[in-house]
C-alpha cells in the first residue's frame, strides 16, 4: 500500500483492508501487508500504527522519503518478500475477498506474471458537475479512475490501452527481474500533474507481447475526491498525460523530420479536428462532449509542449557537442 498524506480517505482504506486480509488469513498464512510511506507530513504514520496495531497477520511499515509514487513502489519492491507483488493506493475501499481473489488467479494462472483488479468509482465528495461525465462514452477514466474488462475472469493481451491501473494491480517478481522497476522520471509528485506512473512500464511491458489476467473479485472504490472535481484540474491533469505520451515516444525514438519550430507537424490536423468537434458541441449544448473535446485540446497540447521540450534539448545537445568538437 502506497501513502503520502492519506488524510480521512486512510483510516477506511486500513479498516477494509484488514478486515478482509484477517479474513483470508483464517485459511492461509502465506502473506504480508508492506505499507511504503512517501514523506507524509500529516498524522498517516500515527493512524497506520494504530489501526494495524493489534492486525493478526504480519504487517511493516517503510519510510520512502524520495516524492514520488513510483518511488515508493520500487521501494516496495525492494522491500517485500514475497513473489506475488499487489499494489494499491492508501485511499481506495477494499471490497471482500479482494487478497483471495488475486491469490487464486495467481495460482490459477502460474504463467501469468500481471493481473489487473477491479476499481470502482468510490465516494464523490460533492455535486457531479453538469460538464462531467462518469459513466458514459466521454468518461476519463484515467483521472475518475476506474478498471473494467467485463463480468468473467479473463487472460488478456496487455497494451498501453489495456492492462491494469495504478490502485489496484498485482506483478509476480519476476516481471521487475526481466524489464526493471518503475521509471521515477514519471508519476505525480508534489508540485507537478504530470501523471502517467505507470505509463511508461506497461509501454515496456506490451513490447514483450505480455498477457495479463483480468480478476473481476479483486475489487476497490476509488474516491473522486473535492479537489479533483474542477474543469482546472481535469484539464491540467490532461495536458500531463499529454506529456507523458510524448516523452513515452521519445524514449522509444520516435522523432519525426516534418516539423515546425521544433514542434511535430503530424499532430496538428487531429489538434485541428479536436477544435472543431469542440466548438460544434459547445454550439449544440452538447456539454459533456464538449468537454471530452476540450480535454483532447489539452492532452495534444501537452503533447506539444512535451515534443518542443525534448526537440529543444536534443537541439541545445548537438549544439553544445559541435562546439566542443
Amino acid at each position: 500500500m502506497i501513502n503520502r498524506n492519506g488524510g480521512a480517505f486512510l483510516y477506511d482504506a486500513l479498516r477494509t483492508c484488514r478486515l478482509d486480509l484477517e479474513a483470508a488469513w483464517q485459511s492461509r498464512q502465506d502473506f504480508e501487508l508492506l505499507v511504503v510511506d512517501n514523506a507524509s507530513t500529516d498524522d498517516s504514520l500515527s493512524v497506520i500504527t494504530a489501526e494495524l496495531a493489534s492486525a493478526r497477520f504480519p504487517w511493516r511499515i517503510v519510510q520512502e522519503f524520495i516524492p514520488g509514487v513510483n518511488s515508493a513502489r520500487n521501494t516496495g519492491i525492494r522491500e517485500a518478500s514475497g513473489d506475488l507483488l499487489i499494489f494499491v493506493d492508501s485511499d481506495v475501499r477494499f471490497h471482500r475477498g479482494w487478497l483471495t481473489a488475486y491469490l487464486d488467479a495467481a495460482a490459477c494462472h502460474p504463467d501469468i506474471e500481471v493481473f489487473a483488479g477491479c476499481v470502482k468509482i468510490g465516494i464523490v465528495e460533492g455535486p457531479v458537475p453538469a460538464w462531467l461525465d462518469l459513466t458514459g462514452p466521454w468518461k476519463r477514466s484515467c483521472i475518475v479512475v476506474q478498471s473494467d474488462w467485463g463480468k468473467d475472469p479473463a487472460v488478456l493481451r496487455l497494451t498501453t490501452d489495456c492492462g491494469p491501473v495504478g490502485p489496484n494491480m498485482a506483478f509476480q517478481r519476476s516481471v521487475f527481474d526481466r524489464v526493471g522497476t518503475f521509471d521515477t522520471q514519471f508519476g505525480l509528485r508534489p508540485g507537478s500533474l504530470v501523471a502517467g506512473a505507470e505509463a511508461e512500464f506497461f509501454e515496456r511491458l506490451s513490447r514483450l507481447e505480455v498477457f495479463f489476467a483480468w480478476v473481476p473479485s479483486a475489487v476497490v472504490d476509488h474516491p473522486l475526491k473535492r479537489q479533483q472535481i474542477s474543469r482546472r484540474y481535469f484539464l491540467n491533469r490532461l495536458h500531463g498525460i499529454g506529456r507523458v505520451t510524448a516523452r513515452i515516444a521519445w524514449m522509444r525514438g520516435e522523432k519525426p523530420d516534418k516539423r515546425l519550430f521544433g514542434l511535430t507537424l503530424y499532430r496538428f490536423p487531429e489538434l485541428l479536428r479536436s477544435i472543431v468537434i469542440w466548438l460544434e458541441a459547445c454550439l449544440r449544448g452538447d456539454i459533456r462532449r464538449a468537454f471530452y473535446y476540450r480535454g483532447q485540446i489539452a492532452i495534444l497540447g501537452g503533447y506539444l509542449h512535451e515534443d518542443f521540450v525534448q526537440w529543444r534539448g536534443q537541439r541545445e545537445w548537438i549544439l553544445a557537442d559541435n562546439i566542443q568538437n
